[in-house]
C-alpha cells in the first residue's frame, strides 16, 4: 500500500470532523461512516487511487464514477487542510457512487459534497477560497446553523439555496441538471479499459 493511500485512508477514518458530517440532503444521506467505506472500497481495490495532472478544472482531487478511479494532482498535500477538505468534497462523491442509487442529478450530488467540505472547513476555522467560494460560503452557513450542530435533515429552502448557487456558478454552467449514474463500482467495458490503460502509470501501490 502507497504511503500516500495509507494517509488518506487513516484520515478518512479517524478526522475527528468527519465524525460530525451526518445530514440527510432532500433524501440523500450523509453519515461519518460514509468515509470509512469509501477508505474499505479504496483498500480492496474498487476505488483506483491515481496521481495525475489531468484532474478536472485544475482541482487537487477529483472523483471518476465511470472509471470509480479517485485522481489527486501531485501537489495533493493531506497535510494542508485545504487538501483534506477537497479529498472529504471528492469522497463524498465516491460514497454517492457506491450506494447504487441510479440516476443523481449533479446539483444534488454537488451540494452533498459542498456541504460536507464545508463541514470540515467551518470545524476547522478556514475561509472558503477559490471559484467555488460563493457556493462555500452558502454551504459554511447551512452546516454552522444545522450539520455542526446536530440538526440531521436540511430544510427545503437551504436545499433550493444550495442548489441554486451551484445552477448559477460558472463551473457549473451547462451541466448543473445533468445526471450521473450512480452504480456501485460497476464498470462498462468502455471504463474499465480506460481503468486499466491508466492504472500502471498513475497508481501508487
Amino acid at each position: 500500500m502507497s504511503t500516500l493511500k495509507s494517509k488518506i485512508m487513516t484520515f478518512l477514518t479517524s478526522n475527528p470532523a468527519i465524525a460530525k458530517i451526518n445530514f440527510d440532503f432532500n433524501g440523500v444521506k450523509i453519515w461519518p461512516g460514509a468515509y470509512k467505506d469509501v477508505a474499505d472500497a479504496m483498500d480492496r481495490g474498487d476505488i483506483l487511487l491515481t496521481i495525475t495532472r489531468n484532474i478536472e478544472a485544475g482541482a487537487s482531487a477529483a472523483y471518476n464514477p465511470e472509471t470509480d478511479e479517485f485522481k489527486v494532482s501531485p501537489s495533493f498535500d493531506i497535510r494542508y487542510p485545504g487538501s483534506c477538505a477537497v479529498l472529504i468534497h471528492e469522497s463524498t462523491h465516491a460514497y454517492l457512487d457506491r450506494l447504487s442509487m441510479g440516476c443523481l442529478v449533479v446539483k444534488t450530488g454537488e451540494a452533498c459534497g459542498y456541504l460536507a467540505q464545508a463541514t470540515f472547513l467551518e470545524l476547522n476555522g478556514l475561509d472558503p477560497l477559490g471559484n467555488v467560494a460563493d457556493i462555500l460560503t452558502v454551504a459554511i452557513g447551512i452546516a454552522r446553523d444545522t450539520v455542526i450542530p446536530g440538526n440531521y435533515t436540511i430544510g427545503p429552502s437551504d436545499v433550493t439555496r444550495l442548489e441554486s448557487m451551484i445552477v448559477s456558478n460558472p463551473l457549473y454552467h451547462g451541466r448543473a441538471s445533468a445526471v450521473f449514474m450512480s452504480n456501485g463500482f460497476t464498470r462498462g467495458i468502455s471504463a474499465g479499459l480506460k481503468r486499466n490503460f491508466t492504472a500502471p502509470w498513475n497508481v501508487q501501490e
